[in-house]
């Protein structure tokens, strides 16, 4: 997973995330934190202009394991109007529209969103390949 760094921030004032980019690649990317929402979510509206949906993942697809952590997955919310997703077609041979954000939540505090480390790859392609 290549590291880009999308704003210059201090640490404690942005969220490293995983994105499936519409240009074909799985990188990790820093945003900044919205201060004030509960989680102190990442500022995605560069990444979904025509707005996001997510959704909160606590078990692999289709079993009742427990991931060691949570995940958020945002997708764009105007599917119609996003580029098809070339990452997604590469990996997994489905055609999706929008880029994939992919969020973690801290292991101890299910509330907190942490940053994604590049050791995460492995978990990242699972889950959204389920």
């Amino acid at each position: 997973m290549r590291s880009i760094s999308f704003i210059q921030l201090p640490e404690h004032r942005r969220l490293d995330c995983a994105i499936f980019t519409t240009g074909g690649q799985l990188i990790q990317l820093s945003l900044k934190k919205l201060y004030g929402s509960p989680d102190d979510s990442p500022d995605v509206l560069p990444l979904f202009p025509n707005g996001a949906v997510s959704a909160r993942v606590t078990c692999i697809p289709g079993t009742s394991f427990r991931l060691l952590n949570d995940w958020r997955i945002m997708v764009s919310s105007g599917l119609a109007l996003a580029p098809i997703n070339k990452a997604v077609s590469t990996l997994y041979g489905r055609r999706w529209a929008g880029n994939i954000v992919i969020l973690k939540y801290r292991q101890d505090d299910r509330r907190e969103i942490v940053n994604v480390a590049a050791s995460d790859i492995d978990m990242i392609t699972t889950i959204v390949g389920m």
